[in-house]
């Protein structure tokens, strides 16, 4: 084992603290949320793999992913989180605590293996095991990461991190290119890519690694050369990741609509996206003086590190490679990343936390006392901060999880209380504030087994967003057709041509009350064209019936 590996000088004790403690953490933290419902985008990748009649099939449905990606619009190639789905398909179908679990499982698996990354950097120095625990406690506590573990559609997100990670701490114990960890960590970056794009942040966390272990033998300067052939077989799995990109996409580097990631790092632009965060933070977390805590905290912790790096060449070495990661990580971000308005996407921040938390931590090694102690008093801050911020995050995803799972029950009651040959019309938010709620879940909340019986001849669902549509649904007798026909009977037939008004329309309209919890009746008066639904909606959200259902 090589010095770059060894643990010599910590004891058994402390060590396994260093990783017992915060995965303990990350499953105390999001204990809450593993009964939650399905919420959002939860529900469409429910019925990517729902309705399998055998294994063969939902093995190929599984197996398009590969060839395929997750679908247009987008260029997301992500078959391994998608084969966890079918999993939890194949095993529980809609139960939400098979989902909720692995998500959960992942991310204490993470904060322990990122203070294994943490322990091993630390080479046996003094305060080695502090700086781990610190590293895996605040990753599990980590408030953006939230969105990533209490949503099981961001799975994505998680598992990419894992096998990342993973892949890192096989790197670091590697001797030698193409040993057995090392073509284990190679197998393992592979799976990262496979999980979601984010995975491609293992290559910066493993060449800094590699370049801290050659930097112990050759110094700072040199070791960056020295470390170059041991990040080529890195290289070579990362550009056959980009050709079957440019196979299946036409694009190696795009992976959302419209994004031009090569431009935005030509440019500098990705500063600016990166800027965003600013203000997209306090729509994801508005308790503002933990935030300022948090923010206070990490600076200083970030400064201590300086200091340390500028005063001790074995905490340079840590240091100057960890700093290069993280601005790798930030600029991959900036150059596809854009904030949305309502505090949404704290999933994207997982990784790269994960890899700045490593240089955070690299003055809990210095040899000055003052700056060992500072760097604990800035932890605890921070740790604090994080978990009162990462704690109201999660009282956020419950309250929504409730939330959905009235509205499901809201839904059957009222489909079964109509008058034979009546139409309701529910309308309720997309989002909760930075908690996706019923986009992309209008379908599956009306089917089983998401709905106890099939609801859709009797109710529609929709969000605000999608309000506009209807006029055209109307004159193509959609209300019609969902009362004669079976809901994805209706979705897959070619729509008819266009009739003339008047239109059968709903018999009533109702807003969903996410506070309250209840179907709020609206009176909407539409005209028999519906020449005056955007109008007569407008009318009706400002009216205290819809209060709840726009943020």
């Amino acid at each position: 084992m090589s010095a770059f590996g060894g643990l010599r000088g910590i004891s058994s004790v402390p060590a396994r603290a260093a990783l017992a403690l915060p995965a303990l953490l990350a499953v105390l933290l999001y204990l809450p949320v593993q009964r939650n419902a399905l919420l959002s985008d939860d529900h469409s990748l429910l019925y990517a793999f729902h309705g399998a009649k055998a294994p063969l099939e939902l093995a190929g449905r599984v197996a398009r992913t590969f060839v395929e990606g997750v679908g247009a619009p987008s260029s997301q190639y992500r078959p391994v989180t998608m084969a966890t789905f079918a999993l939890n398909v194949a095993s529980g179908d809609a139960d939400p605590l098979a989902w909720h679990l692995v998500n959960l499982a992942l991310h204490a698996a993470n904060a322990a293996l990122l203070s294994s990354v943490a322990l091993r950097m630390g080479r046996g120095a003094q305060g080695s095991a502090a700086a781990a625990l610190v590293a895996g406690t605040a990753l599990a506590l980590l408030p953006p990461a939230v969105e990533a573990i209490a949503w099981p559609a961001a799975r994505f997100d998680a598992l990419a991190l894992f096998f990342s990670l993973a892949a890192a701490r096989l790197a670091m114990a590697s001797d030698r290119p193409l040993d057995r960890p090392a073509v284990a960590g190679l197998a393992a970056f592979a799976l990262a890519l496979g999980s979601k794009e984010a995975g491609v942040l293992a290559l910066p966390l493993a060449g800094a690694l590699l370049w801290q272990r050659e930097a112990v033998r050759h110094g700072l300067a040199r070791g960056a050369l020295a470390a170059v052939p041991a990040l080529l077989p890195w290289l070579a799995v990362a550009a056959a990741y980009f050709a079957l990109r440019v196979a299946i996409f036409g694009d190696p580097f795009r992976f959302f609509p419209g994004a031009a990631p090569m431009g935005e790092l030509a440019s500098g632009a990705f500063v600016g996206n990166l800027g965003g965060v600013f203000a997209w933070w306090g729509r994801a977390f508005p308790a503002e003086r933990a935030s300022i805590v948090l923010v206070v905290a990490i600076a200083a912790l970030a400064a201590l590190a300086l200091a340390a790096a500028a005063r001790e060449e074995a905490r340079r070495i840590e240091f100057v490679p960890m700093l290069a990661a993280t601005l790798a990580a930030l600029a991959m971000l900036g150059a596809q990343w854009q904030w949305p308005a309502h505090g949404e996407g704290g999933r994207v921040l997982y990784a790269p936390g994960a890899i700045a938390l490593l240089a955070l931590v690299v003055a809990f090694r210095a040899a000055s006392r003052m700056l060992r102690f500072s760097a604990l008093a800035f932890a605890v801050a921070m740790l604090v901060a994080s978990a009162g911020l990462a704690h109201r995050a999660v009282e956020r995803w419950v309250a929504a999880g409730e939330s959905m799972r009235a509205l499901g029950a809201a839904l059957a009651a009222t489909a079964a209380s109509l008058p034979a040959g009546e139409f309701a019309f529910v309308v309720t938010a997309d989002h909760l504030g930075p908690v996706p709620f019923a986009r992309n879940a209008q379908l599956s909340l009306l089917l089983p087994p998401v709905a106890p019986f099939a609801l859709s001849s009797r109710v529609a669902v929709q969000v605000v967003p999608d309000l506009p549509q209807w006029p055209g649904l109307f004159a193509r007798d959609a209300v019609g057709r969902l009362q004669r026909e079976p809901l994805v009977d209706a979705l897959r037939a070619p729509p008819p041509p266009p009739r003339n008004p008047p239109y059968r329309l709903p018999d009533r309209y109702f807003c969903w009350d996410t506070r309250e919890r209840a179907l709020r009746p609206v009176v909407l008066d539409v005209a028999p064209d519906a020449r005056n639904w955007d109008a007569a909606w407008a009318q009706a959200l400002a009216s205290p019936a819809c209060a709840q259902v726009q943020p």
